[in-house]
């Protein structure tokens, strides 16, 4: 727990090394110094040169951190180091680098390296994971990176671990399209960006917002989408469908750009398809009311 004035910390491991899916180190965002409040926000285990393992800084949006380690009953390993700083300004612009961790229930964030653009095997990820969240809706504001190679994703998360991920959407290239606007409904998403090794772009920029009940999850949807017997939107299987329409056959989505039909036990959700906890719940909204 660092000074009071920091807004937000940065952790770097500097040697890792436990047993591979046995003995774990745990990170933890906390509200407050007892941490009775607290949600996990990373879980690293196995060599520094695995995918498991962390990979570069790691930013939190909060000033309280708890790192727990857990070993099992055999094997051992040479262990782990670590060193924190503080950061004393809110990390919203250049700060592509390991995995940053967000709690703002609304930000904008706006990754564009001065100079000749971003550097080439870039491999950065966001965990957008606002406290109070039931839904969270992201929007890409702006794109600019080397088309087909480097590419923007953003994927829905179980957890804050994003373990367990959904992939929403995945962006490459000079022009942001028309469904721009990806929905979690667990209220946790994942973005990452990663370009290769040659080629550049002028980066790009997204926003996010909480939604902490379903009804206002539901007014971002409902009276955007036509239903199956009126004008407007696409037919199922069109080239392109934009994000904010629905597509005219009954029980079909927008998906990536297709108009797809709603998988048994879901809904549709704002051109998403709902699952899990909400799929089927009795706030679906009834097609006749639209």
């Amino acid at each position: 727990a660092p000074e009071a004035q920091a807004t937000a910390l940065q952790l770097v491991f500097t040697a890792f090394g436990t047993e591979q899916n046995a003995d774990y180190v745990y990170i933890y965002s906390c509200a407050d110094a007892s941490c009775k409040s607290k949600r996990q926000a990373a879980a690293f285990h196995g060599l520094n040169t695995s995918l498991t393992s962390p990979q570069g800084p790691i930013t939190f949006t909060s000033s309280i951190l708890q790192v727990v380690f857990s070993s099992d009953f055999s094997v051992a390993d040479k262990g782990f180091s670590a060193t924190w700083s503080t950061l004393k300004s809110d990390p919203t612009g250049d700060d592509c680098q390991g995995l940053s961790f967000r709690t703002e229930a609304e930000q904008t964030l706006d990754y564009a390296p001065p100079g000749r653009g971003y550097p080439p095997n870039k491999l950065c990820t966001w965990t957008i994971a606002p406290r109070g969240a039931v839904a969270l809706q992201v929007d890409l504001e702006a794109l600019s990176t080397e088309a087909s190679f480097d590419f923007v994703t953003f994927r829905e998360c179980t957890t804050t671990v994003c373990n367990d991920t959904t992939t929403l959407g995945t962006f490459s290239g000079s022009s942001v399209p028309s469904y721009r606007t990806r929905f979690s409904t667990t209220g946790i998403m994942q973005v990452e960006f990663k370009s290769d090794r040659a080629g550049s772009g002028g980066g790009f920029e997204f926003k996010w917002k909480r939604l902490t009940d379903m009804d206002q999850a539901v007014d971002y949807w409902n009276g955007t989408c036509p239903s199956a017997n009126k004008p407007g939107g696409n037919t199922s299987g069109a080239e392109e469908c934009p994000m904010m329409d629905c597509c005219q056959e009954e029980d079909t989505a927008c998906v990536d750009g297709q108009c797809k039909k709603c998988p048994v036990g879901s809904i549709c959700f704002h051109g998403q398809f709902i699952r899990g906890r909400f799929a089927g719940e009795s706030w679906a909204l009834d097609r006749d009311s639209r």
